[in-house]
């Protein structure tokens, strides 16, 4: 009895370890054929994306849209705005003229100085003129002086008055190389005095402020009567010439390849900076389109890489 229910319970067990077996079999064909699938879904997808990534040749980036040139526009000197000659928003060109300081102080030390110029110049023609007077008076002492020592030696005047006229020929010649210094001082006088006068005609022109650039005036930050300063902008001025920048990590952007907005090419990316900006590469675009756009905002472009 106890050898049948003990035979009875070994096929119990080897049934059940028979069907734990199939079912394991079975879970393993179906979490294989599960990754099949998974596997060929995965390569489907990839393959997708690659179709795709050929389709569409354009990655978008976000660009900063700037003028290329901005100049703040001051004075080197310090005087009264005696007239400010432009608006803001208005369009200007190369040489208007934006800003007049007040310069009756200047103009006066320059009629002043100009003075001081044409005097020094009397002075030299009177000294000039005293030289020839003085250059003949020693010729004359000269040739008296020789005349005397010929008379002299033969024995018809006395040495006193060979010694006068040799005295007398000595100052005239002193008095002589004197004046001629004088001319000399003088003229080096008068080229100081023209070089501090050119100088100032110079200064001049910083009393009237012309545009370096064709632009639009952006801001007017003195008005007529305020005292300038040359560390402050009197006024700000935006180029009309265009820039378009984007940052960017990618190594697909190079040189030379377009650049489009909503399907219009306005562009091709002429070159890339040699330093990075907060870790990312620098592209400046060469618009062959104007924009429209707002200065100083952001713009989303389409790069065409293939």
């Amino acid at each position: 009895m106890k050898s049948q229910i003990k035979k009875i319970f070994i096929i119990l067990i080897l049934i059940v370890i028979v069907f734990f077996a199939i079912k394991l079999i079975k879970d393993k064909k179906t979490s294989i054929k599960n990754e099949e699938v998974a596997y060929k879904s995965v390569l489907q997808i990839t393959k997708e994306q690659k179709v795709e990534n050929k389709e569409n040749d354009f990655i978008e980036y976000l660009a900063k849209f700037e003028a290329v040139q901005t100049p703040k526009i001051t004075t080197k000197i310090s005087g009264y705005i005696e007239n400010i000659l432009v608006e803001e928003n208005s369009m200007i060109k190369k040489g208007d003229l934006l800003i007049k300081i007040d310069s009756k102080e200047f103009d006066e030390s320059l009629k002043q100085l100009s003075y001081l110029i044409q005097s020094a110049k009397y002075s030299l023609t009177s000294l000039e003129k005293n030289t020839s007077v003085e250059l003949l008076d020693m010729d004359v002492s000269s040739k008296q002086y020789k005349t005397n020592q010929k008379l002299f030696d033969a024995g018809a005047i006395s040495q006193d008055k060979l010694d006068s006229s040799n005295i007398n020929t000595q100052s005239k010649q002193a008095k002589y190389n004197s004046t001629i210094n004088l001319v000399k001082a003088k003229e080096s006088e008068i080229q100081s005095l023209e070089s501090q006068y050119n100088s100032k005609v110079q200064q001049k022109n910083y009393y009237t402020i012309a545009s370096p650039i064709d632009a639009i005036v952006e801001e007017i930050s003195q008005d007529i009567g305020d005292l300038t300063n040359p560390s402050l902008a009197i006024i700000k001025l935006v180029g009309l010439e265009q820039k378009l920048t984007f940052a960017f990590a990618s190594k697909d952007i190079k040189e030379n390849q377009k650049v489009f907005i909503e399907d219009k090419e306005i562009g091709y990316i002429d070159f890339i900076y040699p330093s990075a900006q907060n870790f990312l590469n620098i592209a400046n675009i060469n618009l062959t389109t104007k924009l429209e756009n707002k200065l100083n905002s952001n713009i989303s472009i389409q790069v065409k890489i293939k």
